[in-house]
């Protein structure tokens, strides 16, 4: 019978956090890409005004999603 602790030992618990930091990192960077490739497309469908006037939301609701 194993106890609680020795699962969270030696190279499980580092192959482990190797796998979550990967997630992690895979979903942000996901996340990212699908973010560029909509700006691209309002890009092209949007006049400038309205793409401007988007930007700037954005940047106003992003701030306040920091707080």
């Amino acid at each position: 019978m194993t106890t609680g602790a020795s699962v969270w030992t030696g190279n499980r618990l580092m192959a482990r956090v190797a796998r979550s930091s990967s997630f992690i990192i895979l979903g942000y960077g996901g996340s990212q890409a699908m973010r560029l490739a909509a700006n691209l497309i309002l890009t092209r469908l949007l006049f400038p005004e309205a793409f401007g006037l988007m930007a700037l939301i954005t940047v106003v609701t992003v701030g306040l999603a920091m707080f």
